[in-house]
């Protein structure tokens, strides 16, 4: 309730959940589509947070981009996007979470959910997250898309939010909106 994402994905979602349910396992959906005024506003609240003012903004910069996007980066502002169970990292590690992640991992394909922000040392960008997983059939078409309009010079600037103009020397595109799971 109060989370949204494009029809097609809720509907895999609804399904997964189900699935899960049979199996004992309770997927609980915790974010899904964000607006970039909402990642906007998470993105500007660390900014601004007192711990991270005596950093440089290139340190702030990227010591946020450990689990958050950019305001214009995220796959949340997609539809296609949801996170589940947790996100804390060590949720999943045991218990419950692990229970949940193990059943992802072996099933979510099979409804079109795909692991993300996997623990995979050839990927760049955002630290390994149990928590984000991508509908595929409208993920994939979207983030080839969002490619071949910046490979055209189309893409717009990064703009609306504390440090855009961090975007291309941080290399967003190419190390974040790009540095996923390998399957996507």
């Amino acid at each position: 309730r109060g989370l949204f994402l494009r029809n097609e994905a809720c509907e895999a979602f609804k399904r997964m959940h189900e699935a899960a349910l049979k199996d004992g396992i309770v997927l609980t959906a915790l974010s899904a589509t964000r607006s970039f005024n909402h990642q906007a506003s998470i993105w500007n609240r660390k900014w601004n947070r007192p711990q991270s003012m005596g950093m440089a903004p290139l340190e702030r910069a990227k010591h946020i981009l450990l689990f958050s996007s950019m305001p214009g980066s995220s796959r949340h502002h997609w539809g296609t996007d949801v996170d589940i169970h947790s996100l804390d990292p060590e949720a999943f590690e045991s218990g419950t979470g692990a229970a949940i992640l193990g059943w992802l991992r072996t099933h979510g394909e099979e409804h079109g959910f795909v692991e993300v922000y996997t623990n995979d040392s050839n990927r760049t960008g955002y630290q390994p997250e149990a928590w984000h997983w991508s509908y595929a059939p409208l993920a994939r078409p979207y983030l080839h898309a969002l490619n071949e309009a910046q490979q055209a010079g189309d893409l717009p600037d990064f703009l609306g939010f504390e440090g855009a103009e961090l975007a291309d020397s941080l290399h967003i595109v190419r190390d974040y909106i790009n540095g996923i799971n390998a399957t996507l």
